[in-house]
């Protein structure tokens, strides 16, 4: 019996330093504009990114994660989903019944023309649809450049997801920036050990492996094969350090429209 993994791109630790930084004129326009009834925000977020380890030791497909991008969205907006997907607080889909708004696009953003040229044949491998095991033999390759291990490398590419948010207290917070990391949860149905390949989905229990220990000279973390995004949250730090607020617009009860971009 094939099993489903659930995988989450958040850790819980110390409240982020600012990582992203809105012009000061038109963050004081968004919240004068709250103060005056804003209704609603049309949040931008770098969701996640394929190609990169998370802090989780998540790795995913650049393939996978442009098929799964839909998943988030309703029937309505192109998606799969009957209804469209909710942003919620750090995952919290229980205590917290109400999400703070609703996922309405995302589209995959290919980005791998900005890596090392010497990897580029590797790197246009994976964004070519092929079986499974012959992009476990890629990321084999990219270990064994060290590159997969860079904290720089920034991945071959990412969500980008627009969502309506419309709860106070979360538009106040996304204004004032305690809210400017976000984090996905989804399920997959592959979880492929980087050491031994064999697949926890498959088995339905991890193997003797343990993700984020290294086993000569090689750290062991999971490949997930297909995803279906179930909600992407803001959370106090997420496991993929790229994947932040890009830009918001604010709409005001008089159908004022403010706008503001990350400019760091």
């Amino acid at each position: 019996m094939k099993h489903r993994v659930r995988m989450y791109d958040s850790v819980v630790v110390a409240a982020p330093v600012d990582v992203t930084r809105m012009d000061t004129g038109d963050k004081v326009k968004l919240i004068d504009s709250y103060v005056s009834g804003v209704k609603q925000l049309n949040v931008t977020v770098a969701a996640t990114h394929a190609g990169r380890l998370t802090r989780n030791r998540g790795f995913y497909l650049p393939t996978r994660m442009k098929k799964g991008a839909n998943t988030m969205l309703s029937r309505e907006d192109g998606g799969t989903s009957p209804y469209p997907k909710p942003v919620l607080l750090n995952h919290n889909r229980f205590e917290q019944n109400d999400p703070i708004g609703r996922i309405r696009s995302a589209e995959y953003v290919d980005i791998s023309s900005s890596i090392n040229p010497q990897l580029m044949p590797v790197i246009k491998d994976f964004h070519i649809n092929r079986p499974f095991y012959q992009f476990v033999d890629l990321v084999e390759t990219l270990m064994e450049s060290k590159l997969i291990y860079d904290k720089q490398f920034k991945g071959m590419g990412f969500i980008r997801s627009m969502a309506d948010i419309t709860d106070p207290d979360a538009i106040v917070k996304v204004l004032d920036k305690r809210y400017m990391t976000v984090s996905t949860s989804a399920d997959t149905d592959r979880a492929v050990c980087s050491i031994c390949r064999e697949d926890w989905a498959d088995m339905g229990e991890p193997c003797e492996h343990t993700p984020g220990k290294w086993y000569d000279n090689k750290m062991c973390f999971l490949i997930a094969g297909d995803l279906f995004y179930e909600e992407w949250s803001f959370v106090t730090k997420t496991a993929d350090e790229e994947a932040i607020v890009l830009s918001i617009l604010g709409t005001d009860s008089n159908g004022g429209i403010y706008t503001a971009n990350r400019s760091d």
